[in-house]
């Protein structure tokens, strides 16, 4: 079966079937869960990493309002 006739079978499945096809064909070319488990991995790190970071003292929170008003500032300059 070719590529256009497996397309035109595919159209005439109902909605609920045409889904169910779409992920089926898409997890047959994921590989999600190795990629995923990487991603999770990193970004597991990065969080460890940011929040040693501050309990360190490496790098310092700024108040909302402060960056609110820095972040004002800017974008007033901006506009002139």
């Amino acid at each position: 079966m070719t590529l256009a006739e497996l397309i035109e079978a595919g159209r005439e499945l109902t909605p609920a079937e045409r889904i169910e096809l779409a992920s089926e064909l898409l997890a047959s070319v994921d590989d999600g869960d190795e990629n995923q488990a990487t991603v999770d991995a990193a970004w597991t790190a990065e969080v460890g990493s940011r929040v040693d970071d501050l309990l360190t003292g490496k790098v310092n929170t700024i108040p909302f309002s402060e960056t609110y008003a820095r972040l004002s500032a800017k974008i007033a300059a901006a506009r002139q």
